[in-house]
């Protein structure tokens, strides 16, 4: 598959063989809150034999899409594809809607722009 701009080929993720790579183990985290890694396809840009750049994950039976962003601070973001501006958030939330995102197995945590958090559920 080509990526977005066309320029660069992107290959099929395989998380059984690449579960060292940092990005992944994080990509992992986030989607089996929704879904079945069995579920989820990630495509990723190849920089060497052995690395790779996620660039886009799809979790089809959700419908959702997410572009793989790289932050400011070099973490990774994954922004929903059909609103870009929106991104799983890992920003330091209280107690209280930590416990309560825990107790929902199939949800994730959103925040937009203007750091107002929203809660997505399958």
């Amino acid at each position: 598959r080509l990526s977005k701009d066309e320029e660069r080929e992107e290959v099929m993720v395989d998380f059984r063989q690449n579960r060292q790579e940092d990005d992944l183990a994080m990509v992992e985290r986030y989607v089996t809150r929704l879904e079945s890694l069995s579920h989820v396809l990630a495509w990723g840009i190849p920089l060497s034999s052995t690395h790779l750049r996620i660039t886009h994950i799809e979790l089809p039976r959700c419908d959702i899409n997410f572009e793989v962003h790289e932050g400011m601070d070099g973490t990774f973001q994954l922004h929903l594809e059909e609103n870009i501006e929106m991104k799983a958030s890992n920003w330091p939330y209280n107690t209280f809607i930590r416990n309560l995102v825990h107790w929902m197995p199939s949800a994730m945590l959103f925040s937009d722009q203007s750091d107002d958090l929203w809660i997505c559920t399958r």
